[in-house]
């Protein structure tokens, strides 16, 4: 049986995460395949045969060779965003014409031909790519993480969704946000208005709807995420059968657990207080970390 949100709260501060975890490894493995390399390769020799003066079709030539899989790894790409561009603006016709990405790119690779003298990509620069993109994937992970914890099957539809659990998708699938909010009367007043929560999963007639921070070290984006979560946990819905779950793992957990509540004291302090406070407020929300919610998911089978 389900015990007060303020129980988990404890709980997970009795029981921070480690200082790190060694499922996060295979992240730094490389994530390009022999197609997208050859196609790397292949974008390179054309870029090292052009000239000085850039032609508008040799431009649109190297704008098709950016739309390839693995293109946007290559070191031409990373010096894009060096210029405050990206793979995606360029080759992306839904905003600017073709004569203006074409006029972008012809004075951007003009710039790298002189200035980089066209570098080939080779294996360490594309794990230097891959490095980069570990938040991004951390973040899809947390979601598999959460379904793995649950110990519940993943559901296929939201008509399925009852002793089940599903990511929560924005645009597609069957559980867009859009759908859940229909079916389930949810309000989600959420400050972002592009808002969308991780996972939700259903017992009974009891739905939550989660939110996952994978939060490690100090500073203005973990600030920005524990403020995301204490909004989380701030949400109310008329159905007393919704609830929101905040979930956090990492090791700020443990910053937590040493810090005092205090209003009025120092970053930590104000969070922990916050994190309480919307939790008093809410007592229909609930703030976890692993053990946390693995100790919520046992109660919460337990009759």
């Amino acid at each position: 049986m389900l015990k007060n949100n303020l129980f988990y709260f404890e709980h997970s501060l009795k029981n921070p995460e480690h200082i790190w975890d060694k499922d996060f490894y295979p992240f730094l493995q490389k994530t390009v395949n022999s197609s997208e390399y050859k196609n790397i390769v292949e974008m390179e020799k054309y870029i090292v045969k052009l000239g000085s003066s850039i032609t508008d079709s040799e431009a649109k030539k190297l704008l098709e060779f950016l739309t390839k899989n693995g293109c946007e790894k290559s070191y031409f790409s990373f010096f894009l965003r060096t210029c405050d561009l990206s793979v995606a603006e360029l080759t992306d016709g839904h905003y600017y014409r073709e004569n203006d990405r074409i006029t972008a790119i012809k004075d951007v690779l003009e710039i790298y031909i002189k200035e980089r003298k066209s570098p080939k990509t080779d294996k360490n620069s594309l794990q230097a790519y891959n490095d980069a993109q570990t938040a991004k994937r951390r973040s899809s992970s947390g979601e598999d993480k959460l379904i793995t914890l649950s110990g519940l099957k993943v559901a296929k539809a939201l008509s399925d969704l009852k002793n089940k659990i599903a990511k929560i998708s924005k645009t597609s699938g069957p559980f867009q946000m859009k759908k859940i909010k229909e079916i389930f009367n949810v309000k989600f007043k959420f400050s972002k208005a592009d808002k969308v929560p991780d996972c939700i999963f259903m017992t009974d007639k009891k739905v939550f709807i989660m939110e996952a921070k994978h939060v490690n070290g100090q500073g203005g984006a973990q600030n920005g995420s524990i403020s995301e979560l204490v909004s989380i946990l701030k949400l109310k819905e008329k159905n007393i059968d919704i609830s929101y779950i905040a979930f956090l793992d990492g090791c700020y957990t443990k910053y937590l657990t040493v810090s005092d509540e205090n209003k009025s004291g120092t970053q930590l302090e104000k969070q922990k207080y916050r994190l309480k406070e919307a939790l008093l407020e809410n007592k229909n929300n609930y703030f976890l970390n692993t053990a946390g919610f693995v100790r919520f998911i046992k109660d919460l089978k337990t009759k």
